[in-house]
């Protein structure tokens, strides 16, 4: 049926038993469908200037007066209301100079350049799940993000099983077929990530079609109607770690870690606690974001973990105290010309994540301790951290403020763009005295501090 769409004629339009399109006068092309569900999405259909009609049984063209004819396919343009009638057709309208010029929008997407796909083979793109997870890599490298655990979890548990088959045909069923042998061997962490990831790739394949970024290598590639991963519940909820070292356990690591690491990764797990700032910024860190002269730690807002979501792109400022400064200097002629704090053996990258996490494995499970030491890992040297600084006399607001957390009330977001030095400084000083205190194995005197009075 062709009419003239308006907005009104739009939102009126009542669902039949069967499938209903609505035809755009005003725009070539363009169609409304309505399905008998009362859903509502716009599809462009149009006559290939590549791709001929095959007749199924023959194999053959269909031919006309002697002429064979074109193939007339449809294009998902997106769902209404999400996609209103005027991007509808401004959209349509750009596919319809697309094909004029000779160019089938289906085939031009799926011939884009020839890509490296997430299993290492390359090949043109063409829409399958491989190709999915491939745009989910570039996604991530693209913001900055790292890719190297969704590629090899894709690898691992994702691509033996759908890997190989197109996108726009998994089901729930698919999905649960990949999940439940995680789910058996009772591995809920490794449960929770691939369906995360999954998720999240089939999200992206969705936006391509409309995505800036991604939409004229990858549109009409996927095809995508829904995300099949959401009918699926995830019964593998992330757990709030809550392990924290108490002031006696500090006081051991800090005078026992050495015994069963080398000095890099004692170091390393000194300055975790005696900061409080992330993993990955410590081991991350280059010289270069140290200012020893003048005690001060500045953290590019490039390597913040927040830096997706910040309202601003401040560096994070670390005031260090004489104790911080020892322990990089101990660390100085360790990395050698290295412009890593802590590089790895061949002095061209930082140290990865597991060096250290393997470091504390070692420590806490030393038999020849005589009393047992209870298992953390390198996060809950942050909350301890956190937690410490408190018994210290530390208020929440400026350990958060030294930790970098983000403050989310208006007046922070959008005003206050104090760096709160001074008061970081004061309180870290204290802090680090009540540390020293601590790991010497006296007893640690409680300085209250107010922070109104703080200079």
């Amino acid at each position: 049926m062709a009419v003239k769409l308006t907005d009104r004629l739009i939102q009126s339009a009542k669902p039949e038993k069967t499938t209903k399109r609505l035809r755009d006068t005003m725009t070539p092309g363009l169609c409304l469908v309505i399905s008998s569900s009362g859903a509502k999405t716009w599809s462009f259909q149009y006559t290939s200037p590549e791709t001929l009609d095959i007749d199924k049984r023959s194999g053959q063209p269909r031919m006309r007066y002697g002429k064979p004819l074109y193939a007339r396919p449809f294009m998902k343009l997106g769902s209404y209301p999400e996609l209103v009638l005027k991007d509808a057709r401004n959209r349509a309208g750009d596919l319809r100079k697309l094909v004029d010029s000779g160019v089938d929008p289906v085939n031009d997407g799926k011939r884009r350049s020839t890509s490296t796909r997430s299993d290492g083979i390359p090949g043109v793109i063409s829409g399958s799940v491989a190709d999915l997870f491939e745009l989910y890599r570039k996604d991530l490298e693209a913001a900055g993000k790292a890719s190297k655990d969704v590629v090899s979890s894709y690898v691992r548990d994702i691509h033996p099983f759908i890997g190989n088959r197109m996108a726009n045909t998994i089901t729930r069923f698919d999905i649960a077929d990949v999940l439940s042998p995680i789910q058996e061997r009772n591995s809920l962490a490794v449960l929770r990530n691939v369906r995360g990831y999954l998720h999240r790739a089939f999200n992206i394949g969705l936006e391509a079609e409309t995505s800036l970024q991604w939409r004229r290598e990858y549109q009409g590639v996927f095809n995508l109607e829904y995300n099949p991963v959401t009918a699926v519940k995830n019964t593998a909820k992330k757990k709030t770690g809550t392990r924290t070292l108490s002031p006696e356990e500090a006081r051991i690591l800090w005078s026992e870690c050495g015994v069963t690491m080398n000095l890099s990764n004692e170091l390393a797990i000194k300055l975790l606690l005696s900061t409080g700032q992330r993993v990955q910024e410590v081991l991350n860190a280059e010289w270069s974001e140290f200012d020893l002269t003048n005690g001060v730690w500045t953290i590019p807002f490039e390597k913040r973990k927040n830096r997706f979501s910040a309202e601003h792109s401040e560096p994070h400022i670390v005031p260090l105290a004489p104790l911080h400064i020892r322990l990089l200097d101990e660390l100085k002629p360790l990395a050698e010309e290295s412009r890593w704090v802590f590089p790895n053996g061949n002095r061209d990258a930082p140290r990865s994540y597991n060096s250290v996490y393997q470091a504390i494995g070692r420590f806490y499970k030393n038999k020849q301790r005589a009393i047992p030491f209870a298992k953390f890992t390198t996060r809950d040297l942050r909350r301890t951290f956190k937690t410490l600084a408190g018994m210290a006399g530390l208020s929440k607001e400026i350990r958060d403020r030294i930790q970098g957390h983000a403050f989310h009330d208006v007046g922070s977001r959008n005003y206050d763009r104090y760096d709160y030095l001074p008061q970081k400084t004061k309180a870290m000083l204290a802090w680090s005295d009540w540390l020293k205190t601590t790991i010497s194995g006296g007893s640690a005197k409680i300085i209250m501090l107010d922070d109104k009075r703080m200079p």
